[in-house]
């Protein structure tokens, strides 16, 4: 269950919504979105590791690229199994959506400053 992957990788938080409801973060790749489609939006744990090494928090903890690659890898295999002729496909940072409106519409935060969730 998608769930059981989310609960192993300590992913707590994540919603979807339909992605005609979101905003288009780039029209080419939105275009190419098939209608009826939904979006899922997860957010992703920032472990921060230990700093007495004297590096800044955010340099000291892996690119969370890959952390989420390995993710949407277990989640899309699922998700093909069990909707074989469903389009599935994850991405970071260079969504067809704007994450932060997606992620707000899914009810996982709000939009801040500097369109921050």
């Amino acid at each position: 269950m998608l769930r059981d992957i989310l609960d192993n990788e300590k992913i707590e938080y994540f919603g979807a919504v339909p992605v005609s409801v979101c905003k288009s973060a780039n029209q080419r790749l939105y275009a190419s979105v098939p209608e009826n489609s939904y979006a899922v939006f997860m957010l992703f744990p920032y472990f921060v590791a230990d700093t007495a090494s004297g590096l800044a928090k955010f340099a000291a903890v892996p690119d969370y690229h890959f952390f989420a690659d390995r993710v949407f890898k277990k989640c899309e295999a699922y998700l093909s199994e069990k909707y074989p002729d469903k389009y599935i496909k994850g991405f970071t940072d260079h969504s067809p959506l704007a994450e932060c409106d997606g992620a707000c519409r899914a009810g996982l935060g709000i939009m801040g400053r500097h369109s921050m969730l």
